[in-house]
């Protein structure tokens, strides 16, 4: 009896201790969406280092953005024939352009593809072909600096800011981008990622490892072609552009087949595990139906529903918030942060350059050290 006695506050004390609470706060899961905004950003430092393809506003004379894209499409198809001949036949000209009575419309190439692409007639399918050959081309001919192929330098930047900061742990990313730009600034960081399919390995061009980070491109990319298995991806940077696999600009983007059914279900898996998704460079306008539909679906579902950061100006927040305010939560614009405004530092023309510049400064000395990207954040993004 008195052995009883003696091993049982014993025992109440193990089963106490081991079933104590973990007290060890969590660390925030982060999870990113890139959109074109994030490659314009490249570009727009690369000019701002140049200075040879600087506007005077401060934006490269040849941007990435929407707007700019579709201007010079719709300019370019003005220059040739059988592109003005298109146009004239949907009442499109210059001079109806430029002398609208209501004032100069924007240009939406994106929105144009999607309505001729409604019609399911053989004429207008043929024109939806030329206008995306010319959007295409469009793009890779402007991912430049001068004459220079683009080098990112902020991508790269945020990497190395996940590699030193611990408060908080890297998921993945979402990229709604055709080009390789975010996978030379993993290759640069020397890295690895997983484009979330099967890939060819002797056709790979950028580190991807099945079971890395994920890099889940949302509408394919341009220098992806189908393998000759059908099951895997040929990852090549010189291909015919006709085998390409991206899904062109248009509102109604298709995922059912593959591989945009099993990046898209990846997408999904990624986004209902993070607490914070920071958008760079991605508006969410009328154009991205199905990626505001992935967000709407997965930001509720469960108790704990996760913020969407907008890394970009405080004005386009604002508007994003008079959309879709009452459907997606985000939080505060950093630019509206105390940590902000202690710094007394002028706001840039490139918010994702602000953004980094404000992370750099509230953090340790010691974070920049052995940094090849992220210690000059503080140069580039003096006046």
């Amino acid at each position: 009896m008195s052995k009883n006695c003696g091993e049982g506050p014993a025992l109440l004390f193990l089963i106490s201790y081991t079933t104590m609470p973990d007290l060890k706060p969590q660390k925030p899961k982060i999870a990113y969406l890139l959109g074109a905004g994030a490659t314009h950003a490249e570009k727009q430092l690369g000019c701002t280092i140049k200075k040879d393809d600087l506007g005077k506003n401060g934006e490269p004379k040849n941007g990435l953005l929407a707007r700019h894209i579709s201007e010079r499409v719709f300019n370019n198809l003005f220059r040739k024939k059988d592109g003005r001949h298109v146009l004239e036949g949907y009442g499109i000209t210059k001079d109806s352009l430029r002398n609208n009575p209501l004032g100069e419309p924007e240009i939406d190439i994106e929105l144009f593809i999607s309505l001729l692409e409604a019609n399911k007639a053989e004429t207008t399918e043929d024109h939806a072909r030329l206008f995306r050959k010319y959007f295409r081309k469009d793009i890779c001919q402007n991912l430049l600096v001068g004459k220079n192929e683009l080098r990112p330098r902020l991508c790269p930047a945020l990497l190395e800011w996940h590699l030193k900061d611990k408060s908080e742990e890297l998921i993945g990313f979402l990229s709604l981008n055709y080009d390789p730009v975010f996978e030379k600034s993993i290759k640069s960081t020397k890295q690895e990622f997983d484009y979330g399919i099967d890939v060819e390995e002797k056709s790979l061009c950028w580190p991807h490892k099945s079971g890395k980070r994920p890099l889940l491109k949302l509408h394919g990319s341009f220098d992806w072609y189908m393998s000759a298995e059908m099951n895997k991806m040929k990852v090549l940077k010189n291909g015919a552009a006709e085998a390409m696999q991206w899904i062109p600009p248009r509102l109604n983007k298709e995922y059912l087949n593959y591989p945009y059914n099993i990046i898209h279900g990846k997408a999904y898996e990624l986004l209902v595990q993070c607490d914070i998704l920071r958008v760079i460079g991605c508006g969410l306008n009328q154009n991205d139906i199905g990626l505001i539909s992935l967000l709407f679906k997965t930001q509720h579902k469960g108790s704990n529903p996760y913020l969407i950061e907008m890394i970009g100006s405080e004005e386009g927040l604002q508007g994003l918030i008079k959309r879709l305010g009452m459907l997606l939560t985000f939080s505060e614009s950093f630019y509206r942060k105390d940590e902000w405004t202690k710094l007394q530092k002028q706001a840039t023309k490139n918010p994702f350059l602000d953004w980094l510049y404000f992370k750099v400064k509230n953090s340790p000395k010691n974070i920049l050290r052995e940094t090849k990207y992220l210690k000059h954040v503080e140069k580039w993004a003096k006046p």
